[in-house]
């Protein structure tokens, strides 16, 4: 009467079996989507400053590159450096007594252009980086697809070999059962 036992414990071993494979479903599409979720302002900054890029290189018309002018005009790299700089020049000059001559105003206009320039160069390769970090993002979330499609396939397979364990002990269970009957009834 071994095979009743081992019917009984077949099935317990696939039940658990797919059990198993079901939390690890469950855990791989819940590790999946945190994923996503924590890469996706990444990913939507990256989206902005590329939008950004394409309009200081002038690939959305004037209407664009007019919008990335006036963002740099409001972003720090704008007002901050040249506010001190500008301040800086001032003083000095004033403490030559030079502070309303064509000089300082030469140097102010110098200095603006240059701090402009280089300014919105530091701007630019600030947006560069944003966007970096989004492209970052979409090799994480695709990372993260690659590892939910293995995982959910490690899943499956393991889900399927419970139902094939739980087949095989019906199988075996039927088979003690045919052998003992043949046993009894003397067919063998």
């Amino acid at each position: 009467m071994s095979f009743i036992v081992d019917f009984i414990t077949g099935r317990r071993d696939a039940r658990n079996t797919r059990e198993t494979a079901d939390l690890d479903r469950e855990l791989t599409t819940r590790i999946y989507d945190e994923s996503i979720e924590r890469g996706q302002p990444f990913l939507d900054a990256g989206v902005g400053a590329i939008g950004s890029q394409s309009n200081a290189l002038g690939l959305n018309g004037q209407e664009g590159f007019d919008q990335v002018v006036s963002d740099f005009r409001a972003s720090p790299f704008a007002t901050l450096p040249f506010d001190e700089g500008a301040a800086t020049l001032e003083t000095s000059a004033a403490n030559r007594g030079d502070l309303l001559s064509g000089q300082t105003g030469k140097d102010l206009v110098n200095f603006g252009q240059n701090k402009v320039n280089n300014n919105f160069t530091r701007f630019f390769n600030a947006l560069s980086g944003v966007s970096g970090a989004g492209q970052i993002a979409v090799g994480a979330g695709d990372a993260a697809g690659s590892r939910f499609d293995n995982a959910s396939r490690a899943s499956s397979a393991l889900h399927l070999q419970g139902q094939n364990q739980g087949t095989s002990a019906i199988r075996e269970g039927f088979s003690g059962l045919t052998g003992a009957l043949a046993s009894i009834f003397g067919a063998g």
